[in-house]
């Protein structure tokens, strides 16, 4: 009851993306609009990470759940302030991938 509450709120101000008084402004923006969760409508997505995200998102079960997005570790080049490239992982990077397997093996 409080969720469709604070839909029905948020339908009274907020003005949807393709919604006929944007005037086609967000035409060139990238963004994902999901109707009950039956619906996708993408807009102007380009790329291999966005485009997995989106592949993510619309393959998620519609019941309640907990899923978790996880960052790699430290990295040799991240204590450089170097980015991309293929380098070892740090004694921070280390620390962290053996406390996410703990948590993973105790919570998951």
């Amino acid at each position: 009851r409080d969720f469709r509450e604070r839909v029905a709120h948020y339908a009274a101000i907020y003005e949807t993306l393709d919604g006929p008084t944007t005037g086609g402004r967000e035409a060139n923006r990238a963004w994902m609009k999901i109707v009950d969760s039956k619906r996708f409508v993408v807009n102007n997505v380009r790329g291999y990470l966005p485009a997995r995200l989106i592949q993510f998102v619309s393959n998620l079960h519609t019941w309640p759940h907990v899923f978790y997005l996880v960052r790699h570790g430290q990295s040799e080049y991240n204590c450089r302030g170097k980015i991309g490239g293929d380098s070892g992982i740090s004694p921070e990077g280390d620390r962290f991938a053996r406390t996410l397997a703990d948590f993973c093996e105790s919570e998951i």
